[in-house]
């Protein structure tokens, strides 16, 4: 008697895993993306998409900021069960590069993917006006830059229409 209790419950415990994987695969990860998706629309990271492996999550998007960064991926990890790694957070901020011009003061702005890129900058455009004063505090540096590819309508190529 003894051996068909055992036997039996052997039996019963994959078919439990069976009906817990069912129950995961159908309500409860649906349930979890849409809310880390609302999360992140809510937050204004743009293109969001996310990754859940069991409670695991990896989000990507494009945010505005590295503040903006943070703050989605802290209302992600409010979200009860689920956990974020740093390295599952790949939401960038895309390379901008802005300027105005105010008789001898150059105001830049934007967000560059490290302190290297802002020193060239900053290096060319001494060389090419050495009379501009350069105002930079609004230049952020970041390792969560990154250079998009231009689309067609972004493209250089529309601001060098003389060399066609």
């Amino acid at each position: 008697m003894r051996t068909t209790i055992i036997f039996i419950a052997l039996l019963s415990l994959p078919a439990a895993m069976a009906v817990h994987w069912l129950l995961y695969e159908d309500q409860y990860r649906p349930h979890l993306i849409s809310k880390v998706r609302h999360a992140l629309r809510d937050m204004g990271i743009r293109k969001a998409d996310v990754s859940l492996t069991f409670l695991d999550v990896a989000i990507t998007g494009i945010a505005s900021s590295e503040d903006n960064r943070d703050l989605a991926a802290k209302a992600v990890r409010e979200i009860q069960g689920l956990r974020l790694a740093e390295a599952d957070n790949r939401i960038i901020i895309p390379t901008s590069l802005d300027g105005h011009l105010d008789k001898t003061t150059l105001t830049l702005t934007g967000w560059l993917p490290d302190d290297g890129s802002k020193q060239t900058i900053m290096k060319l455009i001494r060389s090419l006006r050495p009379d501009v004063a350069i105002v930079d505090a609004d230049l952020y540096a970041s390792p969560h830059v990154r250079v998009q590819k231009a689309s067609r309508h972004h493209s250089i190529e529309k601001h060098l229409w003389w060399q066609r």
